[in-house]
């Protein structure tokens, strides 16, 4: 069982919460599992010894930047997004697109593109614990695993597909533009 996560290895990430949860899914039955971990950054060294120190760094495997990200995603059976703060949550929508399922830090923006249980499982900040109840609950309900995949793709190409984004920026700078020429008017 694949575990996947994707970002610049940076503290913000909160990829040290991902690698600490590991511990308790073992002690909950999941054993035969792996954990891959794309990107690179400053942390990427404290990342693998933390990976180590809590007694799973032949689990991890740190693949560095990586241009085969879709591929890669596709090898994933869930995508952990534990990110203590972002501004838009790009490969969420990337693994929701791949039909991964994910579980990902409760957060203004998440919420914007995880409104709700339907689409993928949220889980507090910095809680090892909910993050390895979210992992175990998906990794142990096929049922919701593959409601939660089918919802969360049609979301993710209704809300955040290339033509969708480009609609709406389109429309707010023609929004902007109107708005610049009627205050300009006398």
């Amino acid at each position: 069982w694949i575990i996947g996560a994707i970002g610049r290895m940076k503290p913000q990430k909160g990829f040290a919460y991902l690698l600490r949860s590991l511990p308790l899914l073992e002690g909950e039955g999941l054993r035969d599992y792996g954990v891959i971990m794309v990107g690179d950054g400053p942390a990427r060294a404290d990342l693998e010894r933390e990976a180590r120190d809590v007694g799973c760094g032949e689990k991890v495997a740190f693949l560095g930047a990586r241009r085969d990200v879709p591929h890669l995603l596709q090898a994933m059976d869930l995508f952990a997004f534990p990110s203590l703060w972002e501004g838009f949550g790009t490969s969420l929508v990337e693994a929701m697109a791949a039909e991964v399922p994910v579980v990902a830090s409760d957060l203004p923006c998440v919420r914007e593109i995880i409104p709700d249980e339907h689409y993928g499982l949220l889980v507090p900040p910095r809680d090892v614990e909910a993050l390895a109840r979210g992992i175990l609950e998906i990794w142990k309900d096929e049922g919701s695993r593959q409601s939660r995949v089918g919802a969360a793709k049609g979301r993710a190409f209704q809300y955040f597909s290339l033509s969708r984004v480009t609609e709406a920026y389109q429309g707010l700078f023609e929004d902007l533009l109107h708005r610049k020429t009627v205050e300009v008017l006398p």
